[in-house]
């Protein structure tokens, strides 16, 4: 039996008649369907069964609880905190528990759970794959590529069954591929003069494209958008807008975080984040626009010295780890990149994203292992936004 879950999609698949890869089901255990069915592949050549070995990423959608009860919620336009949301209508921490001690026990490796419970993400082989689902995968050829795809539906045990709700990873058919057309009657008309904005898409436009004309308003939550400069063409703007488009009149309150700036230079940014942002959700209960005195993000880091190169001593002798920590200044927000491993003589680097940065740790030690290099790069859109180079000696390890 299957049930529906809310905000997963799922493609609907058919079986093929394939030798089992390695993993045969335990006699004796009672199966229950998920929606992950077979995979049907088009003009494909089949190759036989996949090697056992194949790594695969998968993940592991969960089933959630009180459905109706969220349903009704959500239509009544009510408002939960993330944690109500968690408690009263994701898996419950013992089912996702059930789930991983399942996975571990065929093998798999680094399971680990969404926040909100929704979903399980797992590295396995497709041997231990095909037997914790009770499936088959096997190699194709299609369009000149060679890929895999399960060819039977994947099934848990029934002791799972109202937990696990698909299972996706099992195949690399899918390619994303945007294939764009002109609409011949687009869904929305050119914008009234004088609202910031040519011939667009206006808000009901995006509500058909969406197929979103009946969800319900955002009326009971307050939104926020960050600007910077002088704001009161923005709100005229705004006010053009809604009339142009029968939108009501959003409350609007400016917060000023600093000292007030003539500049309009940015005013088409602001009109687009303030118009849209509420156009899209119809009503909003209030739009806060929190004027910055500048929008320059401005990042330190912190200078990398002896004590941020730990000596892997213990797991890996003469490798060391780089250590970094950067900062926004002004948010006062920080993170930590990805650690660097290098050993004598060598150079690596890790890029880690976060936030809209990209920081990309760089570090070297010398053959003889008593100078070290370090250069921790923050970018913003391609741009580098700080550079801070470490350089010095150590003693070389006993």
């Amino acid at each position: 039996m299957r049930r529906s879950l809310v905000a997963l999609v799922v493609a609907l698949l058919a079986a093929f008649a394939i030798a089992p890869t390695a993993g045969a089901a335990k006699a004796g255990t009672r199966w229950v369907a998920t929606a992950t069915r077979a995979y049907p592949l088009r003009a494909a050549t089949p190759l036989g069964a996949a090697p056992a070995s194949t790594p695969l990423r998968l993940v592991v959608g969960l089933r959630l609880r009180n459905r109706a009860a969220l349903v009704s919620a959500i239509r009544s336009g009510r408002t939960m905190s993330t944690s109500h949301f968690v408690a009263t209508y994701a898996p419950t921490a013992a089912q996702v528990r059930a789930v991983e001690s399942y996975l571990a026990r065929h093998g798999f490796r680094n399971v680990a759970a969404a926040s909100n419970r929704l979903l399980l993400t797992a590295t396995a082989t497709v041997a231990q794959a095909s037997s914790a689902f009770d499936t088959r995968i096997a190699r194709f050829r299609q369009n000149g590529r060679v890929v895999l795809a399960n060819t039977r539906a994947v099934r848990v045990p029934a002791s799972l069954g109202s937990t696990v709700a698909a299972v996706l990873g099992l195949n690399t058919a899918n390619r994303m591929a945007a294939r764009p057309r002109k609409a011949a009657n687009p869904p929305s008309d050119c914008l009234a003069p004088g609202t910031g904005y040519p011939c667009t898409y206006n808000p009901a436009g995006f509500w058909k494209a969406y197929n979103a004309t009946g969800v319900t308003t955002g009326s009971a939550t307050s939104i926020a958008i960050f600007a910077n400069g002088a704001l009161g063409g923005v709100v005229k703007d705004l006010r053009k807008f809604e009339s142009a488009n029968g939108l009501p009149k959003v409350p609007v309150t400016i917060v000023r975080t600093g000292k007030a700036s003539s500049d309009t230079s940015a005013a088409d940014e602001w009109d687009l984040d303030t118009q849209y942002s509420t156009g899209m959700a119809r009503n909003v209960k209030r739009l806060y626009i929190y004027d910055a005195p500048s929008l320059e993000t401005r990042i330190t880091v912190k200078p990398v010295t002896k004590d941020d190169y730990l000596l892997l001593r213990r797991v890996q002798p003469d490798m060391y780890r780089c250590s970094v920590i950067v900062q926004d200044t002004q948010t006062k927000e920080s993170w930590k990149p990805e650690d660097v491993i290098v050993g004598p003589g060598e150079t690596d680097r890790n890029t880690t994203t976060v936030g809209p940065f990209q920081i990309e740790v760089k570090a070297s030690i010398s053959k003889k292992v008593d100078s070290m290099n370090a250069q921790v790069t923050v970018m913003r859109g391609g741009k580098v936004v700080s550079r801070q180079v470490s350089s010095f000696l150590l003693e070389k390890p006993s």
